[in-house]
């Protein structure tokens, strides 16, 4: 989970100090809070300050499957359309 937060602050140019600054939370919980098992509370408060998708934070356990990687695909061809006033 922490490496995910990490690859997702730095593309955003958020220091890891501000996002768990923006969690409220105190910097030895927070740098427990990323290398742990947080919470989904926490998990949210997490996408809600980097303002992504919850699922970005997550590592996928198992590889897609050929059907589900098109879904995927799909789903992220709407949202770009959606983004840039193509989608209706």
């Amino acid at each position: 989970m922490y490496l995910q937060v990490q690859k997702i602050a730095k593309r955003k140019v958020i220091k890891i100090k501000d996002l768990i600054s923006g969690l409220e939370l105190s910097r030895t919980a927070g740098n427990s809070l990323m290398s742990g098992n947080p919470t989904i509370k926490n998990i949210i408060k997490m996408a809600n300050v980097l303002d992504v998708d919850v699922r970005e934070l997550i590592i996928p356990t198992k590889d897609l499957s050929p059907m589900d990687k098109l879904d995927k695909a799909v789903r992220l061809i709407e949202e770009a359309k959606a983004e840039l006033g193509e989608g209706e």
